[in-house]
């Protein structure tokens, strides 16, 4: 009786382990959740629709994520590449956007949070946490996008 019960208690054990790991429809960032999107591409920094982003300060919007991505040139060095949902409302509608009348700012469609667009750091409205971003890096003028999950 006592090795029934047992392997009734091993197998109830090994269900929740296996039902809880299958539950990753949402990445916690923050404390807010950001939907799951996996996210593994590269660009090559040569190509005429990467232009925008070959001198810092530029920026362009790509294909990927969630409801999109921004890539921002920060440095030679260094590009960002921020998720388009946004962190503060990322319900139906609501994404991020960057403005034509002040391209150094994000604002979001929904609260009218704005970021900056260099760092992704929240400037001001009810919106607390920073944009979502990407791991990043370049190597031979290709840039390689890939979610923190991969």
């Amino acid at each position: 009786m006592a090795i029934k019960v047992h392997k009734i208690y091993s197998l109830l054990l090994l269900l929740t382990v296996v039902i809880t790991a299958c539950k990753k429809d949402k990445n916690q960032f923050n404390g807010q959740y950001i939907p799951a999107a996996y996210v593994s591409f590269s660009k090559n920094l040569d190509l005429p629709d990467m232009a925008p982003i070959r001198v810092a300060g530029g920026w362009v919007y790509v294909v990927g994520g969630e409801k999109g991505i921004i890539l921002y040139r920060y440095s030679q060095d260094q590009i960002n590449a921020y998720e388009r949902t946004s962190p503060y409302n990322s319900g139906v509608g609501c994404q991020i956007f960057v403005p034509q009348d002040n391209q150094t700012i994000v604002l979001d469609t929904c609260s009218s949070t704005s970021y900056q667009l260099n760092t992704g750091n929240v400037i001001e409205g009810p919106g607390t946490q920073p944009l979502y971003q990407y791991r990043t890096e370049i190597r031979n003028n290709v840039l390689y996008v890939q979610s923190y999950q991969n």
